[in-house]
């Protein structure tokens, strides 16, 4: 996220449908592990697994659609690496799961929390609240280990909803302050 054009926000290929797809893709995991919360360890592994592949295949595509994507692009390719191996050793993997969720949730909340710095107005807003809830997640899984199996099923499902949620809101205002900066008028509702 360090590296994320905000002023290359119009047409298909825009920041705000790279984020959208960020938003929905935490929040379609998020919302599947809530809904299997009694799920074997192999389970969970595998969902969390599939989810870091998606994720991380969205931020890929997203720093291929950014001016200095090399952060945006690194982050990618860890959390489909990370996905990856999950999913290869699903029952070894879930105390490094936790450790490289931790870690890549507090160096992508870092690295919004550094952009926002450079941006002003609603996308300033929404970078702040993306990376500081993303950096506490990762904080509360990186320094507190000892959280029982349930514990962490709920509360990366939690976490990854919330996420999502505000990766949502800062793709609706990247793509209204691209609007405003080009004086297009947003699409009528049908009648």
């Amino acid at each position: 996220m360090a590296t994320r054009s905000v002023g290359r926000t119009t047409g298909p290929s825009g920041a705000w449908l790279g984020e959208a797809a960020l938003g929905m893709a935490w929040v379609a995991l998020g919302v599947a592990v809530l809904i299997w919360p009694e799920a074997t360890l192999r389970v969970v592994a595998v969902l969390l697994g599939l989810g870091l592949v998606v994720v991380g295949v969205a931020r890929v595509l997203l720093g291929l659609s950014m001016k200095r994507p090399a952060g945006t692009l690194a982050i990618g390719v860890v959390l489909v690496v990370g996905g990856v191996l999950c999913l290869a050793d699903v029952a070894a993997s879930v105390g490094v799961l936790a450790a490289l969720v931790a870690v890549l949730w507090i160096l992508d909340g870092t690295s919004a929390l550094f952009l926002a710095f450079r941006v002003h107005g609603s996308v300033r807003i929404w970078l702040i609240v993306v990376g500081t809830v993303t950096v506490l997640a990762g904080c509360v899984f990186l320094f507190w280990p000892t959280l029982s199996l349930a514990t962490i099923v709920l509360t990366i499902s939690i976490t990854a909803i919330v996420i999502g949620f505000c990766e949502l809101g800062l793709a609706a205002s990247i793509r209204r302050e691209a609007m405003l900066r080009s004086d297009v008028a947003p699409p009528a509702a049908a009648a």
